[in-house]
């Protein structure tokens, strides 16, 4: 068979184009089965079992002669080996062989020797007091018996150790030869060049300088250099094998993606992520095996905290000054009692600000869609109320001085907490409709970074954002409105500074926040926004009053006392207020409404007095 594969390699002309790998069926004749396709089988291995050679043996065999052997194969074996026809039986005559032709004999022999060391072990167990011969117990043993004194068998033979495996085998050795050529000599012989044995890590050693015989054109690397007889490249980590339906043996490898493992034998890619079951994990350095991953650590956390902190400890301070000036002018004409409410308002926005900050739980992410829209209500919704209120004592003050319904105090606080109810509402019944939880999210597909927030209803989100939109507007219409008013009695200018801030500090974080996908961005842009309209507020609007009272002269108010109070020095005349009534109108929008609530009386346009109450 050989043979005829090789010729029809040479007809072919497909020499030195194949690495020719035979089994001990063609190795037991080397060259022989090669004999004129010399160039085609060239560079062939050939695999057989280790067979060493016995000279005891071949003493033995070569003195054999026709005559002195009973083999009837003899003759033959004589006849093709020397040729001999009529001289077969003179003595010596296989010493003219220049090899040994009796190649397996030290396999027989292992053979012979384990069957008599297993029948040894087993006649010494089973008959341990017979001096001669077998006993009844050894007769009656089965095969079953003798198999298994033949596996625990081992000795040394001339191959080596001589042992078998759990199924039977025999511990197997294999000697490597190859066919290379004598350019010198211009012969072909078989030489070995590697071996394999069990018990070795199963490693095939093979000698590094032979030659390999193939093409230049076919073979991947020039020199001595080892050909790949593959098909195909084996995949690299992260890649999966495509295979040819064409052709099994060979296959295109396909890159998974970074956050996908090769699973199924190297055939498939299967991703470490599944939002279903809330499964966030990376591959690890090889690609084989999901890694859980670990929320990352933002450095501007730390700020968002160490920002609120210290608005938290500003308006504390701020607050105490404030409430110890209780009684100063400038204190009163600002609202007190609003002031106070923009006040908790302005320390709720802070303390929100820190709770975006540290890390989410079910409680703080309450905490968070709660602290946002009443925040911001206490702050703007008294704002509103109170630039309301001095839009209209002074537009009724041009038109009658009959003093507006609504304007003490105690009607502003009210209609301010009323008002508030409106998100605090809104905010309450999305949070049995849908409380918030706290979730995990990967925002890039590709990158290993697992993030955790709040969720968010976005009908909710959507409601408070349009509530917000809504007072900081009106803030803003009605500073507009207002920004004409007598100097030092009120604070539009800086009201009006406040609300059209605010108004872009609104537009910008909260366009941000809702096309932003990442949560640590969205709650981040939540809180710098809450900080910067707290922060606004809490300077342009109370830091200024301290400032003044406790660094800017009494001179520079630009007040008069009357009645125990300080009044503006600016004229009603200026503002087109009429009559006399204009005095009482000065000074309640100077005192915050007290005096109207005191009982004041003033004349009207034609002399007559009443009772503005």
């Amino acid at each position: 068979m050989a043979q005829n594969i090789f010729s029809a390699a040479t007809r072919m002309k497909a020499q030195r184009r194949f690495i020719w790998i035979g089994s001990d069926s063609w190795a037991n004749y080397d060259e022989e089965a090669v004999i004129g396709n010399e160039e085609a089988a060239l560079g062939s291995f050939t695999v057989l079992p280790v067979s060493e050679i016995s000279p005891e043996f071949n003493e033995y065999f070569r003195s054999l002669t026709p005559n002195t052997s009973n083999n009837p194969w003899l003759l033959e074996f004589l006849q093709y080996f020397t040729n001999c026809t009529d001289n077969c039986d003179q003595p010596g005559i296989l010493d003219i062989l220049d090899t040994d032709v009796s190649t397996h004999e030290t396999l027989v022999m292992d053979s012979v020797y384990a069957f008599a060391f297993a029948l040894d072990n087993m006649r010494k167990d089973l008959c341990p007091n017979a001096i001669s011969g077998v006993c009844d117990e050894m007769k009656s043993a089965d095969g079953i018996v003798l198999r298994d004194y033949l596996l625990k068998t081992s000795f040394m033979s001339p191959n080596g150790r001589v042992s078998f495996m759990r199924n039977g085998d025999v511990a197997g050795r294999y000697t490597i030869k190859y066919l290379e050529k004598n350019v010198d000599e211009n012969m072909y012989r078989f030489v070995k060049v590697g071996k394999w044995e069990e018990g070795t890590n199963f490693e095939t050693i093979i000698h590094e300088d032979i030659t390999w015989y193939l093409q230049t054109n076919r073979s991947p690397q020039s020199g001595n250099a080892v050909p790949k007889s593959i098909c195909s490249e084996p995949c690299g980590h992260g890649e999966r094998i495509n295979v040819d339906i064409d052709n099994s043996c060979c296959w295109t490898c396909i890159r998974c993606y970074k956050h996908e493992v090769v699973t199924k034998n190297g055939t498939h890619c299967q991703s470490c992520i599944d939002e279903e079951i809330k499964l966030y994990a990376w591959p690890n350095k090889n690609s084989t095996e999901c890694l859980p991953l670990k929320t990352n650590d933002n450095s501007w956390s730390y700020a968002i905290i160490a920002a609120s902190v210290v608005g938290l400890v500003v308006t504390i301070v701020i607050i105490c000054l404030y409430t110890y000036n209780h009684e100063n002018a400038l204190i009163k004409a600002s609202s007190r009692e609003l002031s106070y409410i923009m006040f908790v308002g302005i320390f709720l926005a802070y303390f929100t600000a820190l709770l975006f900050g540290v890390y989410p739980s079910r409680g703080v992410c309450v905490m968070r869609g709660l602290g946002q829209p009443i925040a911001t209500s206490l702050i703007y919704v008294p704002l509103a109320v109170k630039t309301f209120r001095l839009f209209r004592i002074f537009k009724a003050s041009v038109k009658s001085a009959k003093r507006p319904k609504f304007i003490r105090p105690k009607s502003q606080v009210i209609l301010a907490l009323l008002i508030t109810t409106i998100p605090v509402l809104w905010t309450i019944i999305w949070l049995f409709v849908a409380p918030p939880t706290v979730i995990h999210d990967m925002p890039y597909e590709n990158e290993p970074h697992l993030q955790v927030g709040c969720s968010r209803n976005p009908a909710a989100s959507i409601g408070i954002h349009a509530w917000n939109l809504v007072v900081i507007l009106v803030c803003s219409i009605l500073a507009f409105l207002t920004r004409q008013l007598p100097e030092n009695f009120n604070e539009t200018k800086f009201i009006t500074f406040c609300a059209f801030c605010s108004f872009l500090v609104f537009l910008a974080f909260s366009t941000t926040n809702i096309t932003v996908t990442e949560l640590y961005y969205k709650a981040g842009y939540t809180s710098l926004a809450l900080i910067v309209n707290a922060t606004m507020i809490l300077f342009c609007l109370f830091f200024v009053k301290l400032y003044a009272i406790y660094f800017v002269k009494l001179e520079a108010w630009n007040v008069r006392k009357h009645s125990g109070e300080y009044q503006s020095q600016e004229t009603p005349e200026k503002y087109n207020l009429k009559g006399p009534s204009a005095e009482v109108t000065m000074e309640n929008v100077h005192n915050g409404g007290d005096n109207a609530d005191k009982g004041h009386v003033a004349d009207d346009n034609n002399g007559n007095t009443r009772d503005l109450n």
